[in-house]
This record gives structure tokens, sequence and C-alpha cells, in this order.
């Protein structure tokens, strides 16, 4: 299996954003939901409705610190919502390369990405996730 070396992007789109809920700050984590989308060299590996998408942001967001601090650590996201493990997982298999992976693909994984381009895909979805909730006045969600 080839490293894809090319761009990774993590993107979202919001299916359901209670603005009031957030406000009040009652189940922050499973108040929005949206299209959840990994897409390694212009091929989207990932893709699933219905994921809530400010609990994937908080377990990404404490993956993507401890990658600052240099801990280099497999990242697994598994939600309330759903029974099964390991929805979208980062598996580091040497120094430079992670293997995407979900218990939903119906394939065995393909896909690598170099640690640089998921660390940046990581940072630039955490940032646009903080970014909406700037713009809606919601930044009750210490995403770090």
């Amino acid at each position: 299996m080839e490293c894809i070396s090319g761009t990774c992007q993590i993107n979202f789109s919001l299916d359901k954003f209670p603005l009031q809920t957030l406000q009040e700050g009652m189940k922050i984590l499973s108040s929005v939901e949206g299209t959840l989308l990994v897409i390694v060299q212009n091929i989207t590996i990932f893709r699933e409705d219905g994921i809530l998408l400010l609990e994937f942001t908080y377990a990404l967001n404490k993956w993507f610190k401890e990658v600052g601090k240099g801990n280099y650590l497999n990242f697994s996201y598994s939600s309330m919502d759903f029974e099964e493990q390991g929805i979208l997982s980062f598996t580091k298999r040497d120094d430079e390369k992670w293997w995407i992976s979900s218990v939903w693909m119906e394939l065995e994984p393909e896909y690598y990405v170099e640690t640089e381009n998921l660390v940046k895909a990581s940072n630039s979805f955490i940032l646009k996730i903080k970014n909406i909730l700037d713009e809606q006045t919601c930044s009750i969600l210490d995403l770090g």
C-alpha cells in the first residue's frame, strides 16, 4: 500500500445546529450533527451523515494537543450515538505515515497520509468548527 502524500482534508456540512441549545449549554456535544468527510488526494475515503460534530471535534482536539506535545498516539473516534467503536481512526504506521480507517469501511483501508498533512487537516477542521461557534457567539465549548 502506498502512502498518499498529497493533500488531506477533514470537512463537514451541518445538518442540525440548534443555536438556543448551544447558548444554554445543555447537551452541547450531542447538539450539532452533520456529515463528516475525509478526503485524501481528492478521493473521499470517509463520508458519514449524522455524526455528532462537536463530539468528534472534542476528541480530535484532544488528539491534536497530544501530537503538538510530540505524543504521536493513535486516534480512534467513537460516539455516544453509535454502538460501534472506531468510527474513524488514525493509526500510526511509522514515523511519517498514518493509516486512516473506519469500522464502517467495507474494504480494507488502503490510504496512508503523512503526519504533516494529517496534522494540518485536523487543525483546519478544528479551526473551522471554532469559527462557526464564535460566529454564533457560542464559545462555551472549550476546545482548547
